[in-house]
Parts: structure tokens; C-alpha cells; sequence
């Protein structure tokens, strides 16, 4: 049987191959002038919405499927300040604050032009921030004191995250575990890690720290870092430990020993008071001449001195700028650089008679939460009214809370790592402090968080010493 393909046969099957090739090319050039005409398309967009609510100037990265010549507008709903960088194919949208908790923002992009083509394109990108938890500690007279946790938005009550007989002081984790002092009944402290699994794990000081007396705790915000202080009797052959400054590394790659952190060479320093600096792995130690150092908590790089000042402050929230105060006067002090500038805030106006608290700023532009307090004789016993409110820096005064009744006080208050909210503990009048004699709180304490521009309620617990207010 021959297998020979006619002439006409073949003939014919090289014109549909023809046609068909040029259908092809006509759908690919119709399809690439489509896309040259529908210009820039958004093709990835990436952030970290955890580190948004909590550092200012976090980036939004969008990318393009070309490089982007210019963007005539920028929006986020709810409304949020941005920084616009182009860079190719990639647009980057830096927020100016922290952004606020669980909550959804929306971020749209006019007039999108591309290198390619001039058409404009209008990009839309979607995202949700997670709720922020908040612990605090709820001390007992009859039964163990607890560690309680909870979402500010999620509706739910507390969950007990850590509990013993005794515990003087706790905070919380970068990865949410809790780290807790415990005073045990011969008078001794311990530091425990534990988890919502219930579990809790000792962590053991230094040798020549057994046995000390520990205070002081901070957990960092960002690193599985965790350290206290501690002191120790002297001896006449040797002289003990003043508020020396232990750290414990919790993240596995290293053996977790506990080291003491010097200042000046290997000789444990002698700590008034110190804290983790948001966002990185060092920490700002107080010494006992009121000098401030920057100290690595790693060991990695060299102290730096940042000068005397009588008080730390903590600082404004989102960024590595430390507050600190004189008598006189208060001052900034950007970690980043290292420059200290003078604090000017706006003044309150304070009625006859009223009392103003310690100030905690809420942004970089002055804004600040106080409370005031205001004692009334008329009825022949003293009533204490007091309050909350937020500073504005044209000085205008907003009221954010104030007790139910007149038969509580404000006793703690401090605003939370964005600004966005403010944690409340009010006490009953009269109330008695219970027998921590470093840490003196009480068993009726609430925590109530309130929102830091309207006052709104957001949630409440009972117990007190917020682990934002460190």
C-alpha cells in the first residue's frame, strides 16, 4: 500500500498551517496591544501587618508588571498617612504611624502610569491587621495570683496564662508566652517562662546568682530575649551582686545560659533601671550614677554612653525614641542617632485644686495622656474624683476616662505600643495593697482600655500592672 501524500493534499495542509499561524500572531500582538492599553497591572503586594501595628513607617511593597513612571494619588481607608516611593516595578507605601488593631484598610491607587504606556491604571489592595493582646495580673488574697490574657477586640474573656501562689511581676513574649517572677514561701524569687498550654519552665539564674533576689523583669517585644536584675549578700571574702542585670536568650540557637550584662567590661553593672528598645537587640540600661548606656543585649558590639538623666520614660510609641526626664525639663533621644532634643509639650489647663499625673506621649507630635486628680472636702469626708485624658499639641484637652463612681481612683495608666489605646487600672478607695513589699498592687484592681482619640471602651479584666505599661 503506497503511502505517498498527493500534491493537492499537501498543498492544502500548508495553507491551514498558514492561516493558523497567522491567527496566532494576530491574537498575540491583539493581546499584547490590550495589555499596552490597559497599562501597569498590579502583580504582588506584600506586608507585615503585625509589625505594622506596632513600628511606624512599616512598607506596603506593591509590584507592577513594568516600571512605574508616576501615580497621581494615593488613599487608605480608614485614613492613614503615607510616604511614596517608585522604584522600578516596585511602589512603596510607608505609613507614617503604627497602624491601628484588627482592623481593615483598604488602599487605593489613581492614575497609575507606566514607562511602556501612558495609560492610566488604577491599582486597589486589601489587608487586615490583627487584634493586639494585652496581660495583666490579677492578684489574689485567698487563692494563687494569675496571669490573664486577652484580645482587646475579640470579645472573649481572659484566659490564665500563667499562675502561682505568689508572683511579683511578669511580661509578656514577642512569640506570647509570659515570663513571670514568683515569690516562693521561703522568700525567695524565681523566674518561670510558660505558655497557654499551661506549662511553665524555671529559668535558672547565673551560678554566682543562685539564690538572689530578682526584680525588675522585661521580656523584648521583638526578640525571644528576657532579663531581670539581681542581688545578692556580700560575703568578707566577696562582695554581692546590687541589682545586677541577667538575660536569658529563649530562641533555641544558643545554649540559653543566663549571662550578666556589663556596661563597662565583664563586671556585672549595678541597674536602677532598663528596658528592651522596640525593634531590635538592645537594651537601655540606667546605672547607679543615673548614666544612660545603649547595650547590646547580644554582646556584639560595644556600649554606648547617652548621658545622665534622672528618669527613663519609655518611649513614644512605634519608634526607638527614649523619653527621659530632669527636675527641669524632659528630652527625646533618638536610638537611631543618638541626638537629644529637648521636650517641649503642650500645657494642660488645670482647674483650682487639680493635680496632674505623670505624662505618657502617644505620637512624635506631642500628644500625650495625663491624669488628673481632684479631692472634694465639702461633704466633711474626702471624695476623690480623677481622671484620664489625652493632650493634644495645640493643647487642647480631651477627657478619655474617668471611674464609674467616686468610689474608685486611677492608680495606672499608659498608652499601648501603637498609641492607638490606653490601659486603665482604678482601685477602690481604701483599698489596702497586699504584702508584696516590692511591688505592692491590689486584689479588686480592673484594667479597662479605652481608645486614645474618642475614650470609647474597647475591654476590660480584672487585675492590674498591664504588661504594655513597662
Amino acid at each position: 500500500m503506497s503511502t505517498e501524500v498527493p500534491a493537492s493534499g499537501s498543498r492544502a495542509f500548508g495553507r491551514r498551517l498558514l492561516v493558523t499561524l497567522l491567527v496566532l500572531a494576530l491574537l498575540t500582538g491583539a493581546f499584547a496591544v490590550l495589555n499596552m492599553l490597559q497599562g501597569a497591572k498590579l502583580t504582588n503586594a506584600a506586608i507585615d501587618t503585625r509589625l505594622a501595628t506596632d513600628r511606624a513607617g512599616t512598607t506596603l511593597v506593591l509590584t507592577a508588571n513594568q516600571p512605574i513612571d508616576s501615580i497621581a494619588d494615593v488613599r487608605v481607608s480608614p485614613d492613614e498617612a503615607v510616604d511614596v516611593a517608585i522604584d522600578g516595578r516596585t511602589v512603596s507605601l510607608a505609613f507614617e504611624r503604627p497602624l491601628a488593631d484588627a482592623t481593615d484598610y483598604d488602599v487605593t491607587l489613581s492614575g497609575v502610569v507606566g514607562t511602556i504606556q501612558p495609560t492610566h491604571s488604577e491599582w486597589t489592595y486589601s489587608f487586615s491587621t490583627p487584634d493586639r493582646p494585652i496581660g495583666v495580673l490579677s492578684r489574689s488574697a485567698s487563692g494563687d495570683d494569675r496571669v490573664l490574657v486577652r484580645d482587646l477586640h475579640g470579645g472573649a474573656a481572659g484566659s490564665v496564662l500563667f499562675s502561682a501562689p505568689v508572683i511579683r511581676s511578669f511580661d509578656m513574649t514577642s512569640d506570647g508566652l509570659v515570663a513571670a517572677l514568683t515569690v516562693e514561701p521561703d522568700g525567695s524569687t524565681r523566674a518561670w517562662v510558660g505558655g497557654p498550654d499551661g506549662a511553665a519552665e524555671l529559668v535558672p539564674p547565673p551560678e554566682a546568682a543562685v539564690g538572689a533576689t530578682m526584680s525588675e523583669l522585661h521580656a523584648s517585644p521583638t526578640n525571644p530575649l528576657v532579663g531581670y536584675t539581681v542581688s545578692t549578700p556580700g560575703t568578707p571574702e566577696a562582695p554581692g551582686l546590687t541589682d545586677a542585670l541577667v538575660l536569658h536568650d529563649l530562641s533555641g540557637t544558643s545554649d540559653g545560659a543566663a549571662r550578666f550584662v556589663g556596661v563597662f567590661g565583664d563586671k556585672p553593672a549595678s541597674v536602677l533601671h532598663w528596658t528592651f528598645v522596640p525593634g531590635t537587640s538592645s537594651v537601655v540600661v540606667q546605672d547607679a550614677e543615673f548614666s544612660l548606656f545603649l547595650v547590646d543585649a547580644l554582646g556584639l558590639r560595644p556600649p554606648q554612653p547617652l548621658g545622665r538623666f534622672d528618669e527613663m520614660r519609655g518611649f513614644i510609641p512605634g519608634t526607638t525614641t527614649l523619653v527621659v526626664a530632669d527636675p527641669d525639663a524632659g528630652s527625646l533621644i533618638d536610638l537611631a542617632t543618638g541626638s537629644v532634643t529637648r521636650l517641649e509639650l503642650p500645657l494642660s489647663e488645670l482647674a483650682d485644686g487639680t493635680y496632674a499625673g505623670r505624662t505618657h506621649l502617644l505620637s512624635p507630635d506631642g500628644a500625650y495622656v495625663q491624669s488628673f486628680s481632684v479631692a472634694d472636702y465639702s461633704t466633711g469626708s474626702t471624695r476623690l474624683f480623677s481622671s484620664v485624658a489625652r493632650v493634644d499639641a495645640d493643647g487642647t484637652t480631651t477627657e478619655l476616662f474617668a471611674p464609674a463612681t467616686t468610689s474608685s481612683r486611677v492608680d495606672q495608666y499608659c498608652p499601648a505600643p501603637n498609641g492607638r489605646s490606653v490601659a486603665v487600672v482604678t482601685v477602690p478607695l481604701g483599698a489596702v495593697p497586699d504584702s508584696d513589699g516590692v511591688a505592692p498592687g491590689f486584689a479588686d484592681s480592673l484594667t479597662t482600655i479605652v481608645d486614645a482619640v474618642t475614650g470609647a471602651v474597647i475591654a476590660s479584666s480584672p487585675g492590674a500592672f498591664p504588661d504594655w505599661c513597662r
